[in-house]
């Protein structure tokens, strides 16, 4: 949300969305105390309509979900954006 500026009208509505989807994601798909999984959030596919990679675990989801998490709970504005 750094991006937008304070007062844009699309800021408050976007930010309240990342917060219900990761808040979704955190309780329902995360893998959190399941130390026997192989990734961060469960029921991922790589291609849903060819049957590729159904309820699986894919890398790409755990890292944009981590960057997520470190960007939401610590402020941190991830590896691809110029830090301060």
């Amino acid at each position: 949300m750094e991006h937008l500026k304070e007062g844009n009208e699309d800021r408050e509505a976007l930010s309240e969305a990342v917060k219900l989807s990761m808040t979704s994601l955190v309780q329902n798909y995360a893998t959190i105390g399941e130390p026997e999984e192989e990734g961060l959030i469960k029921h991922g596919s790589y291609h849903v309509r060819g049957g590729a990679g159904p309820d699986d675990y894919m890398i790409w989801g755990d890292y944009y979900y981590l960057e997520a998490l470190m960007r939401m709970v610590r402020g941190i504005p991830g590896y691809w954006y110029e830090r301060a």
